[in-house]
């Protein structure tokens, strides 16, 4: 990636509060009605895919360059064309940023910098899809500003940041309104959860969000949403943006967006079938890109055990819930890897001991994924990735699970095995071998087939993706 483009990406990132919370003051905006009628929230487990095809376009223009997704493959050539012009007009929008007077009136710019004495090293837009299911495709789009004193060497960024989000039958960009069932005080349930986001950073709580590139400030009392207020959507979360429009934040002259977890709102989401007819496709390709939605890990722990006389430290992500099964499989898992992983390696040589687990929920199913990693003053450091995929009884998944009856599942895994292993010939027993040792880790978009170290030779992995054989599986029935 371009380092501008990580430059950009760094800036939009949200930060921790570092000044005193008010509440909010004004009564909160009124948004447009959503469109259609939709009375009851989504339910289904899984999405589909956006299945277009995508060009990444790189163009410069002077001091000027911008990098984007060019999109194609739309049974419309109109809507086609109607989205990827709004991609680049957006982004061209951003070339008012080449003269000094246009730039963004941060809070106290333009009073502690000589604007006469600025040289534009350049403006850098870009845009990055976050969401694309359902005939919903939401992108973040923004630039970073270069610019120096003529007096210096030394350079400096300013970040502007917007969203689109599109409705992929029509072209149209969806508004807030439209991610929620008709009726629902969405905007009072926001500004409650960014009001409370806020003072969480401010009050040093962790969130798992700890990579912020410079610390945002809010100096007057939060007045919510507003009808202009940009967002984008990830699978998990849902992004506002602010920035000079805002006047009750100030950033060190960024915008940065917020994200609040969609988990807390799933009673009242509506937006994966508002704009979506399951059997019906938007696009040329016959590919069916059916995936689970991951139901993300809201819970943050760690504790601390002594092991063969040295601290481990572990930390596990995972969900609040008073599911027995999940938190035994979870409980269990963890006693697993103190006492078959962690106990067997850590000697008088180590030197610490890093222990992750994330438990995650994909439909029905639970995967945990334990990520270990032993530093030893002397030999060689140890790092182990072991994974499994749990039914709802708490039982491991294996292929019966997995595929229906009458597939012959057994030669398409010990075809996917031999082309893992670079084809050519391999003596039938190394592949019964291999095989015999496979269990089946589910994730968003593909099942993980892998030994998990139980190979004597090396640890095997390789991917089977589900829009390849859709028909055959029954884990989204």
């Amino acid at each position: 990636m371009l380092k501008w483009i990580k430059v950009l990406l760094i800036l939009i990132l949200v930060s921790a509060c570092t000044s005193e919370v008010k509440p909010i003051v004004k009564d909160p905006v009124v948004f447009p009605d959503p469109v259609g009628s939709v009375s009851s929230a989504d339910t289904a487990t899984y999405a589909f895919k956006n299945e277009y095809t995508v060009e990444q376009i790189e163009e410069h223009d002077g001091k000027f360059q911008s990098y984007r997704d060019r999109l194609s493959g739309f049974k419309s050539k109109i809507v086609e064309a109607k989205v990827n012009d709004a991609i680049v007009f957006k982004l061209n929008s951003f070339k008012k940023y080449l003269e000094v007077a246009n730039f963004p009136n941060y809070r106290g710019f333009f009073r502690t910098n000589d604007m006469a004495s600025f040289e534009i090293l350049g403006v850098y837009a870009s845009s990055n899809v976050t969401y694309s299911k359902n005939n919903i495709l939401s992108m973040q789009i923004g630039c970073s500003i270069e610019f120096k004193d003529k007096n210096s060497d030394i350079s400096s960024f300013i970040s502007v940041s917007d969203a689109l989000n599109f409705d992929l039958n029509t072209g149209n960009q969806i508004g807030l309104s439209d991610l929620f069932i008709n009726g629902y005080d969405f905007v009072s349930i926001i500004n409650d959860m960014l009001y409370q986001k806020v003072q969480s950073h401010y009050e040093g709580e962790s969130d798992g969000l700890n990579d912020f590139y410079s610390p945002f400030v809010i100096i007057d009392a939060f007045e919510g949403i507003q009808l202009n207020q940009a967002f984008y959507l990830y699978d998990n979360s849902l992004s506002f943006i602010f920035d000079e429009k805002n006047p009750e934040f100030t950033n060190e002259y960024g915008a940065f967006a917020i994200p609040i977890p969609l988990e807390p709102l799933r009673s009242s989401l509506a937006f994966n079938q508002r704009f979506y007819t399951e059997g019906t496709t938007l696009f040329e390709s016959s590919t069916i890109g059916k995936v689970f939605f991951q139901v993300e890990s809201q819970v943050v722990s760690s504790q601390t055990k002594v092991i063969n006389s040295k601290s481990v430290k572990s930390s596990i992500y995972a969900h609040a819930t008073s599911d027995p099964v999940y938190n035994t499989i979870l409980t269990n898992r963890i006693t697993n890897d103190y006492n078959d992983l962690i106990e067997p390696l850590v000697n008088s040589f180590t030197q610490s001991v890093d222990h992750v687990v994330y438990a995650n929920k994909y439909g029905k199913y639970f995967t945990i994924d334990t990520y270990l990693s032993i530093y030893q003053s002397v030999g060689d450091d140890k790092y182990i990735n072991f994974g499994a995929t749990y039914n709802p009884d708490g039982t491991k998944i294996g292929f019966d699970d997995v595929f229906k009856s009458d597939f012959d599942y057994e030669t398409l895994i010990r075809n996917e095995l031999r082309t893992s292993l670079g084809g050519g010939i391999i003596l039938p027993d190394v592949v019964d071998s291999i095989y015999n040792h496979l269990s089946i880790i589910l994730e968003n978009e593909v099942m993980v087939l892998t030994t998990n170290g139980t190979y004597p030779s090396n640890e095997i992995s390789f991917y089977v993706f589900y829009k390849d054989h859709l028909d055959h599986l029954k884990i989204f029935d």
